[in-house]
């Protein structure tokens, strides 16, 4: 409980100067609710209290990133909680952070499937494979092995590295 109220802190911390009071309060309020052990909450209860507590988080951040005051930290913690909380289909905001995570998960996907298939293509696009004297070896090499072609004389070879 008390790692919650301190990861809300540090979120809230460049929001303080500006809604320094209310901030505070409901900050206060929230560690208070949470911290209360004599009578445990009830799981439904803690679930309600948890979800009306991000729906409170994502409007005071989404207040701040309009006015462009609030941290990066801030807008990724936005960008995580407008999948949790209900559906804001009258928010444009909501909806450009939705829209952009759907497309970015898309293009993620769309790329490690066509990673994929090219490395399937390239894996199964190699040189065929004989067995020659117990081995695996090109059929390209086959002649070669066998003596039926002379080596080339490629670039960098000399001519006593051939005769031997």
């Amino acid at each position: 409980m008390l790692l919650l109220c301190f990861q809300l802190s540090k979120s809230t911390l460049a929001l303080e100067k500006e809604h320094r009071p209310s901030a505070i309060q409901q900050r206060e309020q929230m560690c208070l609710e949470l911290s209360k052990s004599t009578l445990p909450l009830e799981e439904k209860h803690r679930a309600e209290l948890i979800q009306q507590k991000k729906e409170e988080l994502y409007e005071l951040i989404a207040h701040a990133y309009a006015d462009s005051t609030a941290s990066s930290l801030d807008k990724s913690l936005l960008k995580n909680l407008s999948t949790q909380v209900k559906p804001r289909l009258e928010d444009p905001q909501w909806c450009k952070i939705t829209r952009t995570k759907k497309l970015t998960d898309l293009a993620t996907s769309v790329a490690i499937l066509a990673s994929s298939g090219l490395t399937y293509c390239v894996l199964t696009a190699g040189p065929e494979l004989v067995k020659y004297d117990g081995h695996l070896v090109t059929a390209e090499s086959l002649p070669l092995l066998q003596g039926q072609w002379p080596a080339a004389a490629g670039k960098g070879v000399r001519k006593q590295d051939m005769q031997k």
